[in-house]
């Protein structure tokens, strides 16, 4: 009987100790790794599943990158995820979690020779939220060359402004765009070309703890090595629609 009620007491005392969620600043919404009104996405059910691993529930706060980058500095969010060390925050980093593919895109009828970054400085441009920031100097100095250039907070403007001829270039992510793609009845009638200028660009999460970055880093290794990460990427990339190559 004193065997029973001092598990049961233990048992209480594993319940009251139970981790508080992790506040996740999430960048809102960048299809097909955030689906914020679906509270669904590549990124998020990764981020969800590592942190389900480590014993904590997490809250999703899907905002604007720089409400992102605001509330990490002001303290209202534990985590922001999408980041790398230019963001500037003071943080402890995760090994990367994901990676971008970040391109150029074309209306295939241009035909534009682009097979380098400074390529790009020729021609009138748009991409996403500090981009001039996050793809390096090759591409802060081809965006300051261009005729036109600028960075739309929506990534469903960068497709929207090629397909009506407002730019001749996109800048951003490849998934994205074909996310994007499905969305716009547009697209049927604009093919686009994909020219591959940039390397893999790869993310983090920035943590204000070190131990939970350590045990997430964990979970997303036996994530790896188990498959689930590659069935989580799956499930989202199996059904968007193809670009032509360069």
């Amino acid at each position: 009987m004193r065997r029973l009620l001092l598990g049961l007491l233990l048992c209480a005392t594993c319940v009251q100790a139970k981790e508080p969620a992790v506040r996740i600043g999430m960048i809102a919404s960048i299809p097909p790794y955030v689906y914020a009104q679906q509270d669904k996405g590549i990124e998020v059910d990764l981020i969800r599943e590592a942190l389900r691993r480590t014993g904590r529930d997490a809250e999703m706060i899907y905002t604007p990158l720089e409400r992102v980058i605001y509330g990490f500095k002001a303290g209202q969010i534990d985590a922001a995820a999408t980041m790398d060390e230019s963001s500037g925050l003071k943080a402890v980093y995760s090994a990367p979690y994901i990676e971008f593919h970040h391109v150029a895109v074309a209306l295939e009828k241009n035909q534009l020779a682009i097979k380098q970054v400074a390529d790009l400085g020729q021609y009138r441009m748009v991409s996403f939220r500090r981009a001039s920031n996050f793809l390096g100097p090759a591409f802060a100095a081809a965006a300051k060359a261009a005729p036109e250039y600028h960075e739309e907070n929506n990534d469903i403007d960068l497709n929207r402004l090629l397909y009506k001829g407002a730019v001749d270039v996109v800048v951003g992510d490849e998934r994205i765009f074909r996310a994007i793609m499905a969305q716009l009845p547009e697209s049927a009638d604009n093919p686009v070309r994909v020219y591959r200028v940039f390397p893999a660009k790869p993310y983090s999460v920035a943590f204000r703890d070190a131990k939970l970055r350590g045990e997430f880093d964990k979970a997303m290794a036996q994530m790896r090595a188990d498959g689930s990460y590659a069935r989580i990427v799956a499930h989202y990339l199996d059904l968007l629609p193809t670009m032509t190559e360069q």
